[in-house]
């Protein structure tokens, strides 16, 4: 089979598998109540939560898959309160066992909700919708371009422009004349200034959640239940590997969720939330171990990272009770500021009586000396006060980040009952600072012209701030000075929005693609994963996210599944998934497949090579590079650059890691190879691995492995690794001079990788590789003095030269090969198209014909070029594999 036919034999399976019908809510096909589920079920992916990430994450999964969504709460289409802006307070203050809002007191004293219902958070939430920042997108790695399509995937249901009347018109010039500049209009985009943004809510006050993403379903794949409340996760016996959930109805009764066997694709995927998901992890045996132990539950991995780093963006306002009547609005206007506060505004008629009886269920008035009569006195004489519907406006501060953090712990084994939580809003001064700054823009604004016809000019704003410090907000207690001393109003009127995050943050708990670190089938794509909330809302970008992960992880994985397992029908590699695809995907595309595949043959290479004598390999490798790369930024570079020079002597076989003997002049001491750094990396590696698995993993495999992680870890593409390879014993260096040279044509090129038996696509490809790392001055310097090379930009020349003039004695001097080098990109590309490759040989594939268009779609097309460049680095690993080597104890030495 041409590998190269496989895009479109994969768009062919992508038309036929996503060519259904989809159903409108509330999906009385697929969402069922969990009583009606069978004690044992199996599917393809298992998502835990239906909030904002997990709704849209299970809609786009079951494209392509068999998917069960579990929600421990109701639909939201059949409360009344949910649905509509005017029932936004009425849902937060329902207090009920199975209520959509489940309200939690942190031990900071703050009151908050976290949700239970289908939608997650945005069936409860003030409806803002806005998009992260691009510096938010940049640090946390996403793919811009795939953030933007997701997120305009997601507006298309649930976002809409908001009607701007009287009081959040006035807030909004009220923000301009105070100087949070420029008017940025309305956007989804996040700009300093003052803008308005979008709304979940329509504009007949209709809300709109997450669960309506689930209409992107196919309802063929899809199954969801709800009032489903999972108590753990299931792992494979002596595997870290997640196999399934137990979970139990609203009558009690378990139920069983099983992955389908025989798929690299299957997977659980955590999207609990920011409290759920760690909480979750805990309950099954994943957390600070001490912690587990003292509540009786069996510890399967200690990580000390689950339930830590948990952060609330803290929320302070101010009421201005209005003569004027003004409309009910929730969130529509923003001030997004330079100096880190969010200034926000809605307006409602408060019913200050319902306050007061959610208060009192929390005990919000002990320890504090104001009450109701209080607040008449502030205001009352200036007011009927009507207290069942008060007409305010309120203008609020959010804090961005923060830099505060507190943790998460259990306090029981019932994942009903909230955990304890602590914030600790305010401990970082800075918060503290940007707060104080926020309610002095707050001031200013309560003080323009704008305001003027909704305040009264009696009540000043300490009045103002006195009344808030008189509502029973927190369990917080009172200062005498809150009125008059900004700091002090911060801490004691602090409120949350809830916009908490953290618990399974990034590097900490999961890696770059969300993948739970050290155990196999187990992700978490939720606000826990977040360092900081990002933008003035984070709705937009949680639903975006569960979007996201299928674009820019899933689908390639999927992809690349795909491609490898038609690899392996031709070559005989056994990679698993195949009886799953054919399940998911329609009878007509099943024909087509079998069309074009043979049967399977006696296995060589496969994925799951040590599931069974050495299940933990890859996790010991992963945290040894990934330690190591912190240790050494330039450890990336050089473990590919190592598996690229390795392949390409002998086949992939470790013969570079050899050391030279009196007899014999190994492969690493060839020229070429002088400066091929961190082979301690992998010995380390291979040491740990013989301690948990002796004589079983080869050192070609752990560098196989090891080149993937390095790829991964910078922000590139991850694929499955065919392993079982076999160590040579023979390693010269004299055969290095078969190496592709710097300095070598188009030409030349080719016909190397050709004997290698990879294509030009496959040399385009895997020249991307260069995205990472550094070259000394002396293997480009001769392209700069020694002739003149019309293919190099002369400005980019000039620039060189100066690195690396002609009598140059800085023998570390020299240029990064594109200009993220510690990022997997396809900036290479870019560069090379405006002649700005390092390399002779780079930039020698853009003046060839064979080779210029491939460059040009990589330069185009970051996501393609992922997706070949995991297909080629797996054909890369079979070039040369021998079976008659031998697993080396020691990477160094032959045995």
């Amino acid at each position: 089979m041409d590998y190269n036919t496989f895009p479109f034999i994969f768009a062919i399976l992508i038309f036929f598998a996503s060519s259904t019908t989809s159903e409108k809510a509330p999906y009385s096909t697929f969402a069922k109540d969990a009583t009606q589920a069978p004690a044992k079920t199996s599917y393809d992916y298992i998502v835990i939560g239906g909030g904002t990430s997990g709704c849209a994450l299970a809609a786009t999964l079951s494209q392509a898959s068999k998917v069960l969504l579990l929600e421990r709460g109701d639909l939201p289409y059949s409360i009344p309160s949910v649905n509509t802006i005017n029932g936004f307070l009425e849902t937060l203050a329902n207090l009920g066992p199975t209520s959509a809002s489940q309200t939690f007191v942190s031990t900071d004293g703050v009151v908050n909700q976290r949700a239970r219902v289908l939608g997650g958070g945005s069936a409860l939430n003030a409806g803002f919708f806005t998009r992260a920042s691009a510096d938010f997108v940049s640090k946390a790695g996403w793919d811009p371009q795939l953030v933007r399509e997701s997120y305009e995937w997601v507006e298309k249901k649930v976002a809409f422009e908001p009607k701007v009347l009287a009081w959040q018109a006035a807030v909004k010039d009220g923000l301009l004349e105070a100087g949070v500049l420029p008017d940025n209009g309305f956007t989804y985009e996040h700009k300093y200034g003052t803008k308005v943004g979008g709304s979940i809510f329509d504009r007949n006050g209709k809300r709109h959640t997450a669960a309506d993403l689930l209409e992107y379903a196919d309802p063929s794949n899809m199954t969801v239940y709800l009032n489903a409340t999972v108590h753990q996760i299931l792992f494979k016996p002596h595997e870290l590997r997640a196999r399934g959930v137990l979970y139990v109805d609203m009558e009690g009764k378990k139920h069983m969720a099983l992955l389908n066997e025989g798929s690299l694709m299957n997977e659980v995927i955590l999207s609990a939330g920011t409290l759920g998901s760690p909480q979750l992890l805990m309950l099954s045996g994943i957390g600070p171990s001490e912690h587990l132990m003292g509540h009786g539950i069996k510890v399967l991995l200690d990580q000390p990272m689950v339930g830590q780093s948990l952060s609330d963006n803290p929320m302070n306002l101010v009421l201005v009770p209005s003569r004027k009547r003004v409309e009910i609005s929730l969130i529509e206007v923003v001030g997004i500021t330079r100096f880190g506060s969010f200034i926000e505004s809605a307006s409602a008629h408060i019913n200050l009586p319902l306050l007061q009886k959610v208060g009192s269920k929390f005990g919000l008035f002990a320890n504090q000396t104001t009450s109701v009569d209080t607040i008449k006195s502030i205001i009352g004489h200036r007011f009927n006060l009507d207290l069942m519907g008060l007409n305010t406006g309120l203008i609020l501060e959010k804090v961005m980040g923060p830099h505060s953090s507190g943790s998460l712990e259990l306090i029981t084994e019932n994942p009903d009952d909230n955990p304890k939580v602590t914030f600790n809003y305010f401990n970082d001064p800075r918060d503290l600072q940007t707060c104080v700054e926020g309610l002095e823009t707050i001031i200013k604004v309560l003080e323009s012209k704008p305001l003027s016809e909704f305040r009264d000019p009696l009540l000043s704003v300490q009045d103002l701030f006195a009344l808030v410090v008189a509502l029973p907000l927190n369990l917080r207690p009172r200062h005498v000075n809150a009125p008059f001393d900004l700091e002090q109003y911060c801490k004691d009127t602090v409120l949350t929005i809830w916009h908490y995050h953290g618990g399974c943050q990034v590097d900490r708990v999961v890696d770059h693609n969300y993948k739970v670190i050290g155990v196999d089938a187990l992700r978490v794509i939720d606000s826990s994963t977040l360092l900081n909330s990002p933008g003035t809302n984070p709705q937009a970008t949680m639903m975006m996210l569960g979007r996201y992960f299928f674009e820019n992880i899933a689908y390639p994985l999927i992809s690349s599944i795909n491609y490898f397992e038609n690899i392996g029908l031709e070559k005989g590699y056994q990679i698993f998934g195949y009886s799953t695809l054919m399940m998911a995907i329609s009878p007509f595309t099943a024909f087509i497949l079998i069309l074009i595949v043979v049967p399977f043959s006696e296995a060589e290479l496969s994925a799951h090579y040590y599931h069974q004598t050495c299940p933990q390999a890859e996790d010991i490798i992963y945290q040894t590079v990934r330690n190591a790369s912190i240790y050494d930024p330039k450890v990336p570079a050089r473990i590919l650059r190592m598996f690229f020079h390795d392949c390409f002597i002998r086949g992939c076989d470790a013969s570079l890691l050899l050391d030279s003997t009196p007899e014999n002049k190994a492969e690493k001491d060839g020229p070429p190879n002088i400066s091929v750094r961190s082979f301690y990396v992998i010995e380390e590696a291979k040491t740990k691995i013989e301690k948990a698995c002796p004589h079983t993993v080869s050192c070609a495999d752990v560098l196989a492995i090891a080149a993937r992680d390095v790829v991964a870890m910078s922000q590139g593409p991850w694929w499955p690794v065919l392993k079982g390879r076999k160590d040579g014993r023979v390693s010269k260096a004299n055969e290095t001079i078969n190496l592709p040279s710097p300095f070598s044509n188009a030409t030349t090129l080719i016909q190397s990788f050709a004997k290698r038996g990879l294509n030009v696509k496959d040399l385009v490809t895997l020249s991307g590789g260069h995205t990472l790392g550094f070259s000394h001055c002396s293997s480009f310097s001769a392209r700069l003095h020694n002739s003149s090379d019309p293919s190099i930009n002369s400005e980019f020349a000039m620039n060189l030269k100066k690195k690396c003039p002609i009598q140059n004695k800085d023998r570390n001097a020299g240029e990064f090969l594109d200009s993220t080098s510690s990022k997997f990109d396809n900036d290479y590309y870019k560069r090379i198209t405006m002649g700005e490759g390092v390399f002779g040989s780079d930039q020698a594939l853009y003046g060839d014909d064979r080779t210029k268009s491939i460059v040009d779609s990589f330069a185009k097309d970051e996501k393609l070029f992922f997706r070949e460049f995991a297909a080629s680095m797996v054909k890369l690993g079979n070039v040369g594999v021998i079976e008659d080597g031998e697993i080396r104890v020691k990477c160094s030495v032959v045995n």
